[in-house]
């Protein structure tokens, strides 16, 4: 059975009312062969319940006790066998070209992070078709994260490849609020 190109890893802790939308988003890519792991981090809010409908659509990995997003993040990316890691929030969602457009960068490029920024919104997931894709994508190249010239502010969009994410030993377990730096940081 062939790898695939992507392991999305969603952590989601009591978000009963976003994570189907997330999980939904991330089933629903287009064009490209994905697994879809979910790491519940220990939910008392029926999440878990939920999450199992999905079957063997998706790998679960359920947390007894809340432990923190970063350490649920390494233990969906201990169980992801995905060349990338596509990390996202239980409360995120893709647009449906998402992995499409992060395939077409890893074709182009073979990069070993990509960010990507995210759209804020309120109220229901708005609708956006795969129409609505990009049909350029720009690039900013830069030898490491320290001399880039643009800001990412925690970016929503973090594919990482898996091997370069093992050597850096996954998210610090002890850092809190400034997990993103952290991880960016070291990834330089």
């Amino acid at each position: 059975m062939p790898v695939a190109r992507f392991s999305v890893v969603i952590t989601s802790y009591n978000q009963r009312e976003f994570i189907k939308e997330a999980v939904d988003s991330s089933l629903s890519q287009r064009n490209v062969e994905a697994e879809v792991i979910v790491v519940d981090d220990g939910s008392t809010d029926g999440s878990q319940e939920g999450l199992r409908r999905y079957g063997e659509a998706i790998r679960l990995v359920c947390l007894e006790t809340n432990q923190g997003a970063c350490i649920a993040r390494n233990r969906g990316a201990a169980a992801a066998t995905g060349e990338y890691l596509v990390f996202l929030d239980g409360d995120d969602a893709f647009p449906p070209w998402a992995l499409d457009v992060y395939d077409r960068i890893v074709e182009a490029r073979k990069p070993l992070v990509i960010l990507g920024s995210h759209w804020w919104f309120k109220g229901s997931l708005p609708s956006v078709q795969a129409a609505d894709a990009p049909r350029e994508i720009r690039f900013f190249e830069y030898g490491d994260n320290l001399r880039r010239d643009r800001s990412f502010h925690e970016p929503t969009a973090k594919v990482i490849e898996r091997r370069t994410f093992q050597e850096t030993r996954g998210w610090s377990q002890d850092v809190w609020s400034l997990e993103h730096s952290d991880l960016l940081l070291r990834l330089c």
